[in-house]
């Protein structure tokens, strides 16, 4: 995708209120990527990113969308001990959404940029395809009871981060109930994990029980000592 055309496509979907997140376009030899944001809530955004897959036929647009809620984002960046950049507090396919739907011909033809002239077309498609299928997702799923409830029917297909980030949703919320058993949740992933995966997962633990003013005693599983 040349970079004449990644600036249409910004500028396009800029036009229906989204900006370019910080460090949301990436060009290299790996991928091309642009990632957007438009404010829902209060300290909440949703999401959406587009990768771009060059193919016989043209460019195939893979795109997902999300929620971002900034305190959650905020308080799990700093327990893992990364960069200040955001993470999505839960983000999910577009096209496994219009599957749900029984929308025919996503990604590959409903979203094919064959061309410059039909970057425009192609943009209207997806941002119609966000407010029709993906924006009732979103608006029930932009409150932290909405994350909640989203991240705990994820159930046995909950991985270690969405944990995480579930624990921290429940601790805002003062259920330190549920947040002790998420944060179980995520320790006996943490057992599981080997070096040095293991520490930054301990560290996060660590860092959850200091912020939230946790008892250790009370928690269902032993914090080992402090590398």
């Amino acid at each position: 995708m040349s970079a004449a055309d990644l600036d249409e496509f910004q500028m396009r979907f800029s036009e229906h209120g989204w900006k370019l997140s910080p460090g949301g376009r990436i060009v290299d030899e790996n991928e091309t990527l642009l990632w957007f944001q438009q404010e829902v809530g209060t300290d909440v955004d949703c999401m959406s990113s587009f990768d771009f897959v060059a193919s016989d036929h043209g460019v195939a647009t893979y795109p997902s969308i999300g929620i971002l809620h900034h305190e959650v984002s905020t308080l799990n960046g700093r327990f893992l001990g990364l960069p200040s950049d955001p993470v999505w507090t839960f983000g999910l396919s577009l096209s496994d959404v219009l599957k749900r739907q029984r929308v025919e011909a996503s990604p590959y033809v409903r979203w094919l940029i064959s061309s410059s002239e039909s970057i425009r077309h192609v943009v209207e498609v997806l941002q119609s395809d966000i407010v029709t299928f993906a924006a009732p997702i979103i608006s029930s799923h932009s409150t932290l009871s909405g994350i909640i409830s989203y991240l705990e029917a994820e159930g046995a297909r909950r991985y270690q981060a969405q944990a995480g980030q579930l624990a921290i949703a429940y601790a805002l919320c003062t259920e330190m109930p549920a947040a002790i058993r998420v944060l179980a949740e995520y320790a006996t992933e943490s057992v599981r994990q080997g070096l040095p995966m293991s520490i930054q997962s301990w560290n996060f633990v660590r860092a959850f029980v200091r912020h939230f003013e946790i008892d250790p005693r009370v928690l269902p599983f032993d914090l080992p000592p402090e590398s």
